[in-house]
């Protein structure tokens, strides 16, 4: 009994660090994606602004 009981606790306890693994691991690829999405946008701005700058010369 007291075996299993052991495998038992070990699983869920494997269980529950896989949970909390993966939703952190969403959070920080969600930060890391709108930070990305940021730096891509501020950087298609300033492509935008150089190009229309060219065609005006």
């Amino acid at each position: 009994g007291k075996q299993w009981n052991f495998s038992f606790t070990t699983i869920w306890n494997a269980f529950i660090w896989l949970m909390l693994i993966n939703f952190f691991s969403k959070i920080v690829s969600s930060t890391a994606q709108k930070f990305l999405k940021r730096q891509q946008d501020r950087e298609l701005a300033a492509l935008v602004a150089s190009q229309s700058n060219g065609q005006a010369s």
